[in-house]
Order: C-alpha cells, then sequence, then structure tokens
C-alpha cells in the first residue's frame, strides 16, 4: 500500500483545514487524504475550497461538478468560487495564467476573512518543487530561490511538498479515487509545462532519484537561508524609517540585509541582487555618495554607515518668512517673537546647536521683508560666525550632515545668500547691542539619528 508522506506538523489541534481542490490527481489525493486522516485523528476538521477560474469553457465548469459531486459523496463542506481571469488580465495587463493565480489567492483569502478556516492547503508536491527550482535557476536567483516552495507561508501550508507525483499517482489508483484532467498541463509552450515535461522528464530518465535530491537540497537551502537571515538582523539597525548598516558588515550579510531593508521599506517587486551589489559599491566611496534603488528608495554612504530610506520627491517648499511652525517633512522649524531681557541675552550667550537639533536667536530687524523660509537651491552662499562665506553645500559638509538631510534643513534665505542654515545663523543677523526685536529659531530633525 502506497503512503503518501504528509506533514502534520503544520496542521495545529482544532484547525479547520481548507483544501484547494481543482478535480486533478495532486488536489484530490490531498483532499482524501486529510479528510481521512481527521475522521481517524478528530484532532482537526477539513473543508474544500474550488475556483472556477473562466478559461476553459464548458471542461472547467465540469471539472468544478465534479469537485461538488466528490465532496458530497465524502461529505465534506465546499465553498465554490467563480472568477473571470481572462478579464482580469485585461484590466491588470498581466497574463491569463498570472491573472488566474491572483484570483484564486483573493479566494483563499476571502476564506480566511470570514473565518470559514483557519489554514488553506495546497496540492503542490516534490515534482512541483523541482521544476520551481529549476525555472528559478534557469531565470537568475539567490538562495531563496533554489530553496524552492515553502512549506509552510502564514495561513497556507503545503503537506505533500516531500511527495513525489509517483506516490501520489499511486495512491491515487489503490484508493480508487477518480480525478479529471486539465489538458493546458501539456501544452508545452507555457514554461513550467516545458520544464516538467521536456527538462525534469528526461532528467529523470537518467536520474531516477533526481526529484527527491532536488527536494532535499531545497530544503537543506531554506534552512540555511533562514539562519543567514537571522545573523544578518545583528548588522542592520533600524532608526525610525531609516535602515543603517555598518559598512564593516561582511558582504555576504550586507547584501542580504540591503534586500530585507527594500523589501521592509516597501519595494515588492523590481529589486535584485544587482541592486544590492550596487549598494555594497558604497563601502568603497566617499563619504555623501548615494545609490538610487527601486521606488524612491535610496542608498546613502554616511561616514561608518550606509543608510537606506524612502525619500520624499515631493516639490520644494518655500514659505514668506513669519512667525509659526514650518514642517519640512523630515524638519521642522519653529519661529517666536520673544521679549528683550537680560534672560533672553543669557540665552543668547549659551546658545548652540548641530544638525539634528538647534535653539538659536536672532535680529527680526535684520532680516530683510522680502525673505523666504526653503530648503536648499543651487547656489546658495553661507556665512557662519568667525568664517569667510563659502557654498552651502561645502558648509554642510563641513559640519558632517548626512546628505540625505541636506536638502530638507530649512533655511532663512533673501536670494541666494542664507541667513540661518538651520543650526547656525550668519553674522548678518546676529544680537548685538543695537538690537530691539529677538526671535527664536527652534529646530530639530524629527527623525532618530
Amino acid at each position: 500500500m502506497t503512503m503518501i508522506t504528509l506533514n502534520k506538523n503544520l496542521i495545529s489541534k482544532n484547525d479547520t483545514v481548507a483544501v484547494a481542490v481543482s478535480g486533478g490527481a495532486d488536489s484530490i489525493a490531498l483532499l482524501y487524504c486529510l479528510h481521512t486522516d481527521s475522521l481517524k485523528s478528530k484532532n482537526y476538521s477539513v473543508v474544500a475550497i474550488n475556483v472556477e477560474h473562466g478559461i476553459r469553457g464548458e471542461d472547467s465548469k465540469k471539472d468544478s461538478l465534479f469537485v461538488q459531486d466528490f465532496c458530497k459523496k465524502h461529505s465534506i463542506p465546499l465553498y465554490s468560487y467563480t472568477v473571470d481571469s481572462v478579464k482580469e488580465s485585461q484590466k491588470l495587463g498581466v497574463s491569463i495564467e498570472q491573472a488566474a493565480r491572483i484570483l484564486r489567492y483573493k479566494c483563499f483569502q476571502d476564506c480566511l476573512d470570514k473565518k470559514l478556516c483557519d489554514k488553506i492547503a495546497t496540492a503542490h508536491h516534490a515534482n512541483d518543487n523541482a521544476e520551481t527550482v529549476l525555472f528559478n535557476l534557469f531565470r537568475g536567483t539567490s538562495l531563496k530561490g533554489v530553496a524552492g516552495i515553502k512549506e509552510q507561508n502564514g495561513a497556507y501550508i503545503r503537506p505533500l511538498l516531500y511527495t513525489t507525483k509517483e506516490d501520489i499517482l499511486n495512491y491515487v489508483v489503490e484508493n480508487k479515487l477518480e480525478y479529471v484532467t486539465d489538458l493546458t498541463n501539456y501544452d508545452t509552450d507555457i514554461t513550467r509545462n516545458h520544464i516538467r515535461i521536456n527538462v525534469l522528464g528526461e532528467i529523470e530518465k537518467k536520474f531516477p532519484y533526481a526529484v527527491k535530491n532536488i527536494s532535499n537540497l531545497s530544503k537543506l537551502i531554506e534552512e540555511e537561508d533562514s539562519y543567514l537571515d537571522e545573523l544578518c538582523q545583528k548588522y542592520l539597525k533600524k532608526e525610525g524609517e531609516i535602515y543603517k548598516i555598518d559598512v564593516k558588515t561582511p558582504p555576504v550579510l550586507l547584501k542580504r540585509a540591503v534586500l530585507f531593508a527594500i523589501k521592509d521599506l516597501g519595494v515588492v517587486a523590481d529589486y535584485t541582487s544587482v541592486h544590492a551589489e550596487s549598494v555594497l559599491s558604497l563601502v568603497n566611496l566617499e563619504n555623501g555618495s548615494k545609490i538610487c534603488l527601486p521606488q524612491n528608495v535610496a542608498a546613502y554612504r554616511e561616514y561608518d554607515y550606509i543608510s537606506i530610506l524612502k525619500e520624499d520627491n515631493s516639490d520644494k517648499i518655500s514659505y514668506p518668512f513669519s512667525v509659526g511652525t514650518f514642517d519640512f517633512g523630515k524638519t521642522l522649524l519653529t519661529v517666536e517673537s520673544v521679549e528683550l531681557n537680560e534672560q533672553t541675552l543669557n540665552e543668547v550667550k549659551k546658545e548652540s546647536g548641530n544638525y539634528k537639533k538647534a535653539v538659536l536667536y536672532a535680529d527680526s530687524d535684520k532680516i530683510p521683508e522680502n525673505a523666504v523660509i526653503r530648503t536648499r537651491e543651487n547656489g546658495d552662499v553661507f556665512t557662519k560666525f568667525g568664517g569667510s562665506s563659502k557654498k552651502l553645500k561645502d558648509y554642510f559638509i563641513d559640519c558632517k550632515v548626512p546628505q540625505r538631510l541636506r536638502s530638507d534643513i530649512p533655511l532663512i534665505a533673501i536670494n541666494n545668500k542664507i541667513l540661518f542654515a538651520g543650526f547656525e545663523i550668519s553674522p548678518a543677523i546676529k544680537v548685538d547691542s543695537q538690537t530691539k526685536n529677538v526671535i527664536k529659531l527652534s529646530y530639530q530633525i524629527k527623525e532618530k539619528e
């Protein structure tokens, strides 16, 4: 009697497991096996989900009717869905197969959201896993791609992942289970079908244990990949919405940390190992160097760290100079009129600041009426106390201001002459013995540094 390898560790006590059933041999075998086991163990219950994709006309509808009859015969609750994959593919601009998968998983999620089940079981098996590994290898991949299909991904489980297709077919025959055949599975114009039939099929003729060996390798790689993921977290620091990686991090872990940061910042597609390699190059570049990544994510070399963040590419902000609070996204400036007294003059003597935070005082009468509060522009020049005039960019470099913050530091400017540079004022607006009206300038960056 053929025994299929069913990983019941993926199922918790009292779970309701919904099996995704198409009517094919794999899903029928999984449904029957889990249903039979649940009746014996009484530790969990089984229901079925069937999605009619609207692709193969009457054949597709007949397959769904077959699933209904099978579930009725075995007293298995069934949740049926009908979707239009062709219409969805046109709407999204993707292939029909991809649209079908998107809609199928929407139906699965609907069952989870309505609490009709606790887990979704799909009938992926060892041959599917081997096919996926080869597909990923041929098109280019990392360790994660070679790890193949996961046994569990959240509420989704694959109890048959280490069972071969041969064992599944033997199980179906021995248990006299009927099933339907989707003829599109034999269309070798579809890449995965070509790999399964023409590539993996030929390999198995020479290497009978190829599927099991590929499956075992993918499991080993998944374990090692998970360990490396855990290890790279030790080199990755999150400060607010910014990820920082020490430049001394071993390259293999640095690249992994970069990909983790990119994904966590919301980039779920369009990134590859090439982007991780480009960020790695910052280790050997000068401070302030920048690498642009997909979807407005950027990486900067900032002294001993590489900082990765999502940038705000909104238009430059400019306000007429006045009293009030001015928000520049990453920074905040508050301008207040204060009384000129001995306490204020004492505060002026003690004033200090840096690019993270500053409280400064200025003579408001020395600020021209057409001055503005804005961020930097090309050609800006600043004169600091006791120093000569220099480009604002050079001044920020001297003060070791991270490049990603330089465009967000609030300035008080008249044309390209900078009177206040976020954390230092120009001598042109300093408080002196002739001052009659004083303003207090409170600046801070919002992010944790």
